[in-house]
């Protein structure tokens, strides 16, 4: 059985490996230079949340994460994501279950935002991606976003 957990420095090698193997298939990028794992350590460090998907002997087979948007204030609270599953265990779910949690993690980074505007753009935007993966939202999820988005 496959869990999601926030990733940890020493997923940093995992991660730079998978990733690293998507940059390469030239599939799901437009990146074109190989990363280290003292690159990935960057992302685990800062501000926006990073979580991996485990086999059953913990060893990471994927992971999402959320990254900055850009860098003008005016997007401070936007992130983009980002999905990358090892292609020996594509097929199996498990992007999904790592989506699931980073957003789990995104609602409630969105949830602490002072600014209503912020988590309405939030919760419509996490829709919006789903919807252009072609998935539905779970329901559990969508209550949430709801909750979200009516935060006053």
């Amino acid at each position: 059985m496959p869990t999601v957990r926030n990733a940890t420095l020493e997923d940093a090698a995992s991660i730079a490996e998978i990733y690293n193997a998507g940059i390469i298939e030239r599939v799901a990028t437009f990146e074109t230079r190989l990363r280290e794992a003292s690159e990935i350590t960057t992302w685990l460090e800062g501000k926006h949340p990073v979580v991996v998907v485990c086999n059953e002997e913990n060893k990471v087979q994927g992971f999402a994460s959320c990254s900055g948007y850009r860098p003008r204030d005016c997007y401070q609270h936007i992130a983009e994501f980002s999905v990358y599953i090892a292609a020996s265990s594509r097929g199996q779910g498990l992007g999904r279950l790592a989506m699931e949690r980073l957003i789990e993690k995104a609602v409630t980074i969105a949830s602490e935002n002072p600014n209503p505007r912020v988590r309405v753009l939030a919760a419509l935007d996490i829709c919006l991606s789903f919807d252009r993966a072609g998935q539905s939202l779970p329901p559990e999820l969508a209550g949430k976003l709801k909750e979200l988005a009516s935060l006053q």
